[in-house]
């Protein structure tokens, strides 16, 4: 049951696109990280179907997006909701060096994360990564015809 909350929790927003102007396809995926430590002392990190989850573990949400169509995009924010059954890990947002945005009212506004506040009992407060509702990225390169590209984030079940 917390398998299919999770996999149906996702989100895909692709703004400034008239949809049928642009033929975008997305795949979305939840997997589980299998953290293995190695005769030497060092980790390998592999991800792994999600089965029954337990509170505490690691999982990855990833979003893979193409261009179908044949002109290029020009403004791309992929955007994925986080379920309320997970904890966003802090600094885990790929990829790296891209803007991404945050929100903790369910997609209805967004700020960088330093910027993100929440009211609680009538005075707002920084957000913690247990408020984080939705992630957004703000992709700085066009995504030309056929192109394609992943985004992803990662969170600890409650």
């Amino acid at each position: 049951m917390l398998r299919a909350a999770l996999v149906l929790a996702f989100a895909l927003v692709l703004s400034a696109l008239p949809v049928a102007a642009q033929p975008l396809e997305a795949v979305q995926t939840v997997e589980k990280v299998i953290v293995t430590v190695n005769a030497d002392g060092s980790e390998t990190e592999t991800l792994e179907p999600t089965e029954a989850l337990k509170p505490g573990e690691r999982l990855q949400y990833t979003l893979t997006f193409r261009n179908a169509g044949e002109a290029g995009v020009d403004a791309l924010s992929p955007t994925m909701a986080v379920p309320p059954q997970v904890i966003i890990e802090e600094g885990s947002v790929r990829p790296a060096g891209e803007r991404v945005v945050y929100s903790a009212d369910g997609g209805e506004t967004f700020a960088d994360r330093a910027a993100l506040t929440v009211v609680e009992n009538g005075t707002p407060r920084p957000a913690e990564a247990a408020d984080i509702t939705t992630v957004r990225w703000v992709l700085s390169s066009p995504l030309p015809a056929g192109g394609s590209g992943t985004v992803s984030y990662r969170a600890f079940v409650r």
